[in-house]
């Protein structure tokens, strides 16, 4: 571990992808006929691999009536499957997959309803045929991973949010017992290439297939979107060269750090090697363009696709550029695209008015915030709940308090929604 900068640096790790799938011999095929298909193994046997891209989102919350306590009810994910080494060319079947799971305990159902929609990314269509079906598969309560094809739809109808929808045959929802897990495989062709990158938050991501699952519970039944960008190159051509983009989201874990009064965030990115080796390099700065701080060398094999990670500790309320390089053997290097993370500001009280007779108290929060973005306040007065408050000239004041022993917290949010993971408190007795 080491600080570099203002910057704490943690080791760096490169992987071949979360919650992968096993791939066959499909690359060399595809590496000779670019029509030729890029699909997973259905082996429910060997479920880790590195060629499924995935990326997830949590579920929630529901009502647990037997603990009387609010929980997650679950997670849904998004992915793609691309060949170790080969990633999918335009005009080529793939497979992309939706996946849930239920790990809440809602009042009275002992489980969930799930339905399940996916939104193509541009220029991709479904490619449902008898060679290349619609795959299910199921992981119970007193079971392993298996494949269910005689409920595996390979008729979808049209989802809410317009794209297809993989019910069950006669159901609208699939039965989803707490602690279990379902996945859907369904194959694709793309006409035009996507470059696999995804805009910020907020912004249609035209790259990206979108899982949309209802987890029906009787209580919240709340809707869940991952969404991953996809990456196909064009066909035709010489090969594609190698590439860097970035999962959605592509920062994860803030953390205030109180021991180094740091905020560490973890930075994801995609390395599309297309059968090279080399290394690769995370970097930061404090403007796009200029990233004077670089993470550790992480070695990437040759042969395969890569997702790397670098957990880094940036000062509160500040806003950062970052990016990955990679520089295969012997060739140039090549960057992905400028990133930002902003880290949450840091909160203070500047000073504190406390009137006795009148059991009155006045706080004056304070903020390190990133400039040019709006920072907020949020207060509670002793147990209560955080609250938005305005700290102006005037302060933040509380009236007719009790005798006794009190304690005023406050923390700042920044305009991206980060909330100071250590409010400014204050104690005082009236």
């Amino acid at each position: 571990m080491a600080v570099v900068g203002g910057l704490l640096l943690l080791p760096a790790q490169a992987w071949a992808g979360p919650e992968a799938l096993p791939g066959g011999d499909a690359g060399t095929t595809a590496a000779q006929d670019p029509t030729a298909a890029v699909t997973p193994e259905a082996s429910p046997s060997a479920r880790r691999a590195e060629q499924w891209y995935e990326t997830g989102e949590y579920a929630g919350p529901t009502y647990n009536c037997v603990g009387q306590y609010y929980e997650e009810l679950g997670r849904a994910w998004a992915g793609w499957f691309g060949e170790i080494g080969v990633t999918p060319t335009t005009n080529q079947l793939y497979y992309v997959k939706a996946g849930w799971g239920v790990s809440g305990f809602p009042c009275g159902s002992g489980g969930a309803r799930v339905h399940v929609e996916m939104v193509l990314p541009a220029y991709t269509k479904l490619a449902i045929s008898q060679q290349n079906p619609v795959h299910c598969f199921y992981d119970g309560l007193n079971s392993d991973f298996h494949e269910i094809p005689n409920d595996c739809p390979q008729n979808p109808g049209t989802g809410w949010n317009g794209g297809p929808s993989f019910d069950p045959p006669g159901e609208a929802a699939w039965p989803t017992a707490t602690g279990t897990l379902f996945e859907i495989w369904v194959p694709v062709k793309t006409t035009q290439p996507l470059n696999g990158i995804a805009p910020p938050d907020g912004q249609p991501c035209n790259t990206c297939l979108y899982v949309g699952a209802w987890m029906i519970d009787g209580n919240n039944s709340p809707w869940v979107y991952p969404k991953i960008p996809i990456y196909v190159a064009g066909s035709g051509g010489p090969a594609p060269d190698p590439s860097v983009n970035y999962p959605a989201p592509a920062t994860g874990s803030l953390q205030y750090n109180t021991g180094l009064q740091m905020v560490t965030a973890r930075l994801y990115a995609n390395i599309f090697t297309e059968g090279t080796g080399g290394t690769a390099q995370f970097e930061m700065g404090n403007k796009e363009g200029e990233y004077n701080t670089q993470g550790e060398v992480i070695n990437i094999p040759t042969g395969g696709n890569w997702q790397a990670y670098e957990d880094w500790g940036m000062n509160p309320g500040h806003l950062y550029h970052w990016r990955l390089c990679y520089k295969p053997t012997g060739g140039s290097k090549t960057c992905g695209a400028d990133q930002t993370v902003n880290a949450p500001p840091e909160t203070g009280i500047a000073a504190v008015k406390i009137k006795k007779p009148k059991r009155k108290a006045t706080f004056f929060p304070s903020a390190t915030g990133v400039p040019n973005m709006t920072t907020t306040f949020e207060c509670r007065m002793d147990k209560g709940k955080f609250k938005p408050c305005e700290s102006g000239e005037e302060g933040v004041t509380y009236s007719k308090l009790s005798k006794g022993k009190h304690t005023f917290s406050v923390r700042a949010v920044d305009q991206d929604g980060h909330a100071d993971a250590t409010p400014a408190k204050e104690s005082f007795k009236l």
